[in-house]
């Protein structure tokens, strides 16, 4: 029941956080609250703060990448993530809200892995 009522604080305080560069303590819980397991939080954090510096509502290549992972969610050059079958559940969401944006990259890299990131967690390639 607490380990609930945490997450629901958790989500809670992270609606409200509006486009502000994330605290790495703040990254960690929309990590954790978004289902990334413990043992890829820390790489997880690593690609969001060399992708976007933590910052939700950043965007880049053209404003075709999107949030804290730069999510290509609906590019001009392809249909982007929004489409993808393993998405669905985010179809309809705010894709710049941290926790929605951590939980499109976590199911993008239960499928790929950190292939379709130009930043790894052991640098840039």
């Amino acid at each position: 029941m607490y380990s609930i009522v945490l997450s629901f604080l958790l989500f809670s305080s992270l609606l409200s956080i509006d486009g502000e560069q994330l605290t790495y303590p703040q990254a960690r819980a929309v990590l954790m609250v978004a289902g990334w397991p413990p043992e890829h939080r820390h790489a997880a954090l690593q690609v969001a703060a060399c992708e976007s510096s933590l910052m939700p509502n950043v965007t880049g290549d053209n404003r075709d990448s999107i949030g804290l992972f730069m999510i290509q969610w609906e590019p001009s050059t392809w249909r982007g993530w929004r489409h993808a079958p393993a998405l669905a559940e985010l179809h309809d969401k705010d894709i710049q809200n941290p926790y929605h944006n951590a939980r499109a990259a976590l199911l993008i890299f239960r499928d790929h892995g950190w292939e379709p990131w130009t930043c790894q967690p052991w640098g840039r390639r």
